[in-house]
């Protein structure tokens, strides 16, 4: 059974808000949030009383039912069912009702069951506890292994690890399962506990069609309980040596007896070692590594510390962006790597030097697409492999159709692979992109209101001294629809806004969260809730000619391509190319701008000019799928 345990802080202490922190596993910005919007009390410490009427207050509050709050959540037991043959669901269900009945712990449950597991193929025997002696008996061919079991059997108590054998061995463990133990255990630990380390099971599907060589030293440097490695090694030509390292005891616990049931053998060479893959001192290179590497995972502060002073580059970065670095430059001369990765790390700002990193490698690098692959989490998947022993080329693969990228265009586009599905768009990016242009420059950004409380500051009905708000809903290609909500603004008490005299700016204003350009050219001055942020062009900039470039389906095709998001950031926006013949027809799309301001369909319209604007023939586009703004 898993335990949820409260912050170690004796009764008489006063709390504090790094107590209220731990209690909520949130972070610490948003223990700021609530202290902004009043959720909890400004002050440096409290008493027990008041201590609990806070937790009381977050808990009705509705606050951690969001995805972000997501570290109290039940185990996920169906995420791994997933993974799983049919004919062994039942069995990891009963297996876990048992733990729970017994009362027993993860460690000792595994222990019990790795044994249990060993014994059954005959790799072990095991001597129980008689009136004479009050020890168990570990006895395999190796000694080391015996010693490594009897090490491990040494921290329970006799007769609990006895009595939970005992019904254990009644059990008769599966034989085709890539890695039975590996689900049970990720079975026992809740969402919020593999979240907090980064750490998801890896589907088998993403690496069984690698292959590894017997003559190779392969690590995996974020094994877990070895899932990777089990799906791919060939059990009849085990690699000259296998590395596992982990910072979770238990799992690379669990890991070696894998091994030893997927050699049947307890004599093949398997190192294993505790550690953790941000801080790697290790001196030795290795031929293959291949890793699902922690996505999130916290930093300690001494960890922290030390890679803000060896790697500036990385200060900011992921956990996964630090241990690939790692890893590229742990690897032979000939060597190979295949990382599995969320496919934000292709596309966002936050992870250009790990990207930089790779494809300034010199080496064979293929990214292959999984869409969402892992049932616990949003992100979708990708598998990079970097392979040193072939000449550089970079290619990027989805749905079976693989496409050369060259290294100009990656550099271009800050190492971010562009999302073209297929070869014709790859030709019509590169004609787009090839045309003289500039960028956006000198533009002040400012993002909409957020008010911590939308409950108490939007109101149904406006009210004296109250103003619209317009949310992205209500924001569409050159207009905004009525407003639906009113505000009484006042900056003191909203959790996030900008200085008022930027809205009052004539402005262009765009969806946040979108996957295309949507945008309304403002000189009304309108208040905009965080679903739609706003940039102020400088004056060279026809304001409505420029929101009317940005709504064609040629600047959708871009941001999609280029940046792959359903977020338009600020950084999007300054790196579209703006083609030097735009100057010349701003007046043009002014008066097409004002023609859809009157209700006119000016989409084919646009569409033409911005085609003319690009010098492309309208025919080349009809091979993408944009659908024209509306």
């Amino acid at each position: 059974m898993i335990f949820n345990r409260a912050p170690n802080c004796p009764s008489f202490r006063m709390k504090t808000k790094e107590d209220i922190r731990i209690a909520f596993s949130v972070s610490g910005a948003t223990i700021a949030n609530w202290v902004k919007t009043g959720l909890i009390p400004d002050g440096k410490s409290f008493s027990n009383i008041g201590y609990n009427q806070i937790v009381h207050d977050i808990n009705l509050s509705g606050k951690l039912t969001s995805r972000a709050n997501r570290f109290h959540s039940q185990q996920d037991i169906p995420g791994i069912n997933a993974v799983l043959k049919s004919e062994n669901k039942t069995l990891l269900n009963q297996l876990l009702q048992l733990f729970n009945k017994l009362n027993a712990d993860k460690s000792l449950s595994m222990l019990a069951l790795c044994l249990s597991a060993l014994e059954q193929k005959k790799l072990i025997a095991l001597s129980y506890p008689s009136k004479s002696s009050k020890t168990f008996k570990i006895s395999a061919k190796n000694a080391a292994f015996s010693t490594f079991l009897s090490e491990w059997a040494a921290t329970r108590k006799v007769d609990e690890l006895a009595n939970i054998l005992h019904e254990t061995a009644q059990f008769t463990l599966p034989e085709n399962e890539t890695d039975f133990l590996g689900a049970v255990y990720e079975s026992m630990r809740n969402l919020g506990e593999k979240s907090r380390l980064g750490a998801f099971f890896t589907p088998p599907s993403l690496v069984n069609d690698l292959n590894i060589p017997s003559c190779a030293k392969v690590l995996d440097p974020c094994s877990g309980t070895g899932t990777i490695l089990l799906s791919i090694i060939d059990p009849l030509q085990p690699p000259k040596e296998i590395h596992l390292r982990d910072v979770d005891e238990l799992a690379l616990r669990i890991a070696k007896v894998n091994f030893a049931l997927f050699f049947n053998s307890t004599n093949v060479f398997i190192s294993i070692s505790c550690e953790n893959a941000l801080s790697w001192n290790c001196n030795k290179k290795f031929d293959f590594i291949v890793t699902n590497p922690p996505w999130g995972a916290d930093f300690d502060e001494l960890t922290r510390t030390e890679i803000s002073r060896h790697h500036p580059e990385f200060k900011n970065a992921d956990s996964f962006d630090i241990i690939l670095n790692h890893a590229i430059e742990k690897l032979s001369a000939k060597g190979k790597l295949v990382f599995i990765l969320p496919e934000s790390f292709l596309y966002v700002n936050a992870h250009l030097a790990a990207r930089r990193k790779v494809f300034k490698t010199v080496a064979a690098i293929d990214i292959r697409f999984f869409g969402n692959a892992f049932k616990e989490v949003q992100s979708k998947v990708i598998r990079l492999e970097l392979d040193k022993s072939k000449k550089s080329f970079f290619n990027v693969c989805r749905n079976n159709h693989c496409i050369e990228l060259s290294a100009e265009l990656l550099e271009k586009n800050n190492f971010r692979p562009p999302a073209i599905n297929s070869l014709a768009e790859m030709q019509l990016l590169k004609k787009l992109l090839s045309k003289s242009s500039g960028r956006l420059s000198s533009c002040t950004f400012g993002l909409g209101i957020v008010t911590g409380n939308n409950k108490k500051h939007l109101l149904n009905d406006k009210l004296i001294g109250t103003e619209a708000i317009f949310t992205g809903k209500e924001l569409h290609p050159f207009a905004f629809s009525d407003a639906r909500k009113f505000i009484l603004f006042n900056p003191k008490q909203l959790q996030q806004c900008a200085p008022k005299d930027l809205y009052s700016n004539p402005k262009i204003c765009y969806r946040f969260i979108s996957d295309k350009l949507q945008m309304v050219a403002d000189n009304k001055g309108v208040l905009v809730l965080n679903s739609v942020n706003f940039f102020i062009p400088p004056a060279k900039y026809n304001l409505k000619a420029l929101a009317a470039f940005f709504n064609s389906p040629i600047c959708s095709f871009l941001y999609q391509r280029l940046f792959n998001s359903v977020k338009v950031l600020r950084s999007h926006l300054e790196n579209m190319p703006l083609p030097d013949a735009y100057f010349d027809n701003e007046s043009a799309l002014e008066q097409l701008y004002k023609s859809a301001e009157n209700g006119n369909d000016v989409k084919q319209e646009l569409h033409k000019l911005t085609c003319l604007i690009f010098g492309i023939d309208e025919k080349e586009f009809d091979i993408v799928n944009i659908q024209y703004s509306s």
